[in-house]
């Protein structure tokens, strides 16, 4: 096979369709002796398109979401492209509660841009269940939030019914 190395180096050529091969082969080299790489290669790479490709390989990968490849998605949701965000997005939605301390932190984050707390709002009410809904509820307490209420009550009530109590403790506040 070819060299990790030399993949590693494709990921920096102009042309998008060397981008997709080389992690495609990256990928199939199996997640033990990638992984490492291809996290070093999402923090180190400025395109948006090879970012978003490493999300996506990464996520197909089946392996667990350790907080070292949660981070990645982390930093992926913070990405100023649309593309590497939705991908980013898209990933901590499938992992589910295990994203949640880490969405939590940056939804209560004033420091953190008000567009990717708004997005981790998204995933949050995505997710569902009681720690999500606690999770929007102490977001929606915290005076440093309005900028983000709107996203809050949105994910809210994307939860449904079992949302109501908090629903109404927004009525109370607004």
């Amino acid at each position: 096979g070819i060299p990790i190395a030399l993949l590693l180096k494709q990921l920096q050529n102009e042309n998008p369709a060397v981008h997709q091969s080389a992690i495609q082969k990256i990928v199939n080299l199996g997640p033990k002796k990638t992984l490492p790489y291809l996290i070093h290669a999402f923090k180190k790479n400025k395109d948006p398109q090879v970012r978003g490709l490493i999300l996506d390989a990464i996520q197909k990968m089946d392996i667990y979401p350790t907080q070292e490849i949660l981070s990645v998605f982390i930093e992926g949701l913070k990405d100023e492209n649309p593309y590497v965000s939705k991908s980013a997005l898209h990933v901590l939605q499938k992992m589910n509660v295990l994203a949640l301390p880490a969405l939590r932190l940056i939804l209560n984050n004033p420091k953190e841009d008000s567009s990717v707390r708004s997005r981790s709002a998204a995933v949050i009410g995505n997710i569902g269940g009681l720690p999500a809904i606690e999770a929007l509820t102490q977001a929606l307490q915290n005076k440093n939030n309005t900028p983000i209420h709107k996203a809050v009550s949105e994910a809210l009530i994307d939860i449904g019914p079992e949302s109501k109590s908090a629903l109404s403790l927004l009525i109370q506040t607004s």
